[in-house]
């Protein structure tokens, strides 16, 4: 009897050991496919200051749209060639001019390059219907009956309100003050939208250039001149922000690389 009750025990504690093993491996098992499930976050590969940086290097050419459906041919080839410009400068493009293939390799690196391009005569500015280079066979040659002396309109101030980085997708929203650039120092106008500054009109403030003439440098003063800009622009902002547009634009990253995927301006 004492016998038979030993055996007893011995299989009572096997059928529980044999449980608790059980039990013990089904957990172990479910940690693991939990630990499986979990992604492994990503980590975002270009910070603000990254993406502000590239706008202001290569945005300018949107400020005039409203939406990516308003950036035409015209534009991309043109910002295509600013780029090639800007690189070439010891270049002389007017004498001897430069080949599609030249500005294509610009655009293809550019972060409009997710968006078709179909390329056209380069024209002087956005907006003009001048041609500045005249596209032939895969070859574009200077012509000389083009007009000098483009302005630009420009950000004389930009400002990120709000931001956004999720997997490699960034969303920024910038408001702009605008100012026109010529060719020689001129009066600087602030104005709301670039369509203002286009049109030389609405400007709600200006500073006087001969404020910043310097005799000692017999020249204006830019630096002091664009300090006073923003000082100005910081201290009003609150009462000025309402009347700006806000410029939306989404990128993502291509082969490590940022590419616009989505623009708008409310």
């Amino acid at each position: 009897m004492r016998g038979k009750n030993i055996i007893i025990v011995i299989l009572v504690i096997l059928v529980l050991g044999l449980s608790g093993y059980i039990i013990y491996d089904k957990v172990m098992s479910n940690d693991k496919d939990n630990d499986n499930d979990k992604t492994t976050p990503v980590v975002n590969k270009y910070s603000q200051k990254d993406i502000e940086k590239v706008l202001e290097e290569e945005g300018s050419i949107l400020y005039g749209d409203s939406s990516l459906l308003e950036f035409n041919d015209k534009e991309k080839t043109y910002v295509a060639f600013m780029l090639y410009k800007k690189d070439n400068q010891e270049k002389d493009i007017y004498g001897t001019g430069f080949t599609l293939d030249d500005i294509k390799k610009y655009y293809e690196e550019s972060i409009y390059s997710e968006i078709e391009v179909n390329y056209t005569d380069i024209y002087l500015a956005p907006g003009f219907n001048e041609v500045y280079f005249h596209l032939n066979n895969g070859n574009y040659t200077f012509e000389p009956m083009a007009a000098h002396g483009t302005f630009n309109v420009l950000p004389v101030y930009s400002k990120a309100v709000d931001y956004k980085a999720v997997d490699n997708i960034y969303n920024i929203s910038m408001q702009y003050v605008f100012t026109f650039y010529g060719d020689s120092p001129m009066d600087a106008k602030l104005y709301y939208t670039y369509q203002d500054g286009l049109g030389s009109k609405n400007d709600f403030y200006t500073f006087n250039i001969e404020d910043y003439f310097s005799e000692e440098k017999s020249t204006y003063d830019t630096d002091l001149l664009n300090k006073d800009i923003n000082n100005y622009i910081n201290d009003n902002y609150d009462k000025i922000k309402g009347n700006l547009k806000t410029y939306n634009y989404t990128f993502k990253v291509v082969n490590d690389k940022l590419k616009l995927t989505d623009f708008k301006v409310d």
